[in-house]
């Protein structure tokens, strides 16, 4: 009978590490990864797009995945046709200052967030996948979200 309390008592203590270890981990992402993505990443990519610079956006915030993915012509054209839809890009902000952690397709690590997308004509939410390229963030993905309450045509953002 003792030796099953020792052992319940370890197996409580391994948990209790576990979680005290993921609780940091999640708090790190929360308080230091995300305002390093939004004020390295997503501002100036926001500013670039607002401002119809699509090449430099293309070129300097998009990694080498999304661009063997998506041409630039693609992606100029995605960024028009967004602007002829929702409008005006008025700002980009951090949903909820949460990103996730996870592995991608190519096994590879990531960043997984929600971007609020705030147009003169219609607002949405968008998930952004963001990956370490060249020592800098970089977007791998984006993709309607499903946060996102208006009915949307499938974009690039």
């Amino acid at each position: 009978m003792k030796r099953i309390y020792i052992i319940g008592v370890a197996i409580l203590i391994v948990i209790l590490i576990l979680s005290y270890y993921s609780y940091k981990s999640f708090q790190k992402l929360n308080e230091e990864i995300a305002p390093k993505i939004f004020n390295e990443l997503i501002r100036p990519y926001s500013e670039l797009i607002k401002n119809a610079n699509f090449w430099q956006a293309y070129e300097c915030y998009t990694t080498r995945s999304y661009k063997s993915n998506h041409s630039y012509n693609e992606f100029e054209n995605a960024q028009i046709a967004n602007k002829n839809y929702f409008g005006e890009l008025l700002e980009m902000s951090l949903t909820s200052g949460i990103f996730i952690k996870m592995a991608d397709k190519e096994n590879k690590w990531i960043y997984r967030g929600t971007i609020n997308y705030k147009c003169s004509k219609i607002s949405a939410k968008f998930t952004v996948d963001v990956a370490i390229e060249e020592g800098a963030y970089k977007i791998a993905q984006t993709y309607p979200s499903q946060l996102s309450f208006v009915k949307m045509k499938s974009m690039i953002y």
